[in-house]
């Protein structure tokens, strides 16, 4: 899985387009003296969004389609889709077909549904070939950035730290395995491990599922989820800019 970092506004992240701030932004002639405006930041930060934008989303999970085996990932000896949450989560919604051709081997295949959801700018890519191996990979996107609002700004001399909200939609393909997640990290669990380390995992609240905090412990019926972050502005002679320096 693919995670972002937006409680730390300085670290590098490629699904989080705001906090990768070693970007130059064009300045805004309007309104960019005397004291940095919400209007003029929110437009600085949205101009760099959307210069930034990942097809892939906030985030997404990633699996191999074809003739799968230990071998597409270096490891021949190793079962790379009977114990993988993210074949299992998308094949018990309807996106993948698994079914066994031999020990440790796989025929992973995308449903009519699956096709129609992977990330459309990337479609199939990394192919490779190998003994028990053809295959391919695809991305399913499971939340996207939406918006950001400025929630206050601090300034300090040159230099002002801006509070933002960035609110995320999560995508139809992440609203389907969200509500298997939980009893797949089980099932995966318990064949792996056996039923009484699964319930003991359970009830310690260890088991290791493949999303991230935002979309596990948001209720199921909520589509967006909200982060908060701060990020820095500097003055120049020409007005206020999103700064690029890290810090």
């Amino acid at each position: 899985m693919r995670t972002l970092d937006l409680e730390n506004p300085h670290a590098m992240n490629t699904t989080t387009p705001i906090h990768t701030t070693i970007v130059p932004v064009l300045s805004l002639a309007a309104c960019n003296s005397g004291h940095l405006s919400r209007p003029n930041a929110k437009a600085q930060l949205e101009a760099m969004e959307r210069q930034n934008q990942d097809p892939t989303g906030s985030h997404s999970v990633s699996v191999r389609i074809g003739t799968v085996s230990g071998t597409c990932y270096g490891t021949p000896d190793r079962d790379p889709v009977q114990f993988d949450t993210d074949d299992a989560m998308l094949s018990a919604t309807g996106y993948l077909t698994v079914g066994a051709i031999k020990k440790y081997v796989w025929d992973v295949q995308l449903t009519e549904l699956g096709n129609q959801n992977i990330v459309g700018a990337m479609g199939k890519y990394a192919h490779k070939q190998d003994i028990d191996c053809d295959s391919w990979q695809v991305t399913f996107s499971l939340s996207q950035y939406d918006h950001l609002d400025i929630t206050g700004i601090v300034e300090d001399g040159v230099h002002a730290k801006v509070d933002i909200t960035l609110t995320f939609r999560i995508t139809p393909v992440g609203m389907e395995v969200r509500k298997v997640a939980s009893a797949v990290a089980f099932e995966n669990a318990k064949n792996e491990f056996g039923e009484t380390l699964a319930e003991k995992f359970r009830e310690d609240h260890s088991l290791q599922g493949s999303l991230s905090d935002d979309l596990e412990t948001l209720p199921p019926d909520k589509d967006r989820y909200v982060k908060q972050a701060t990020v820095d502005f500097e003055k120049y002679d020409d007005g206020w800019k999103l700064s690029t320096k890290e810090r």
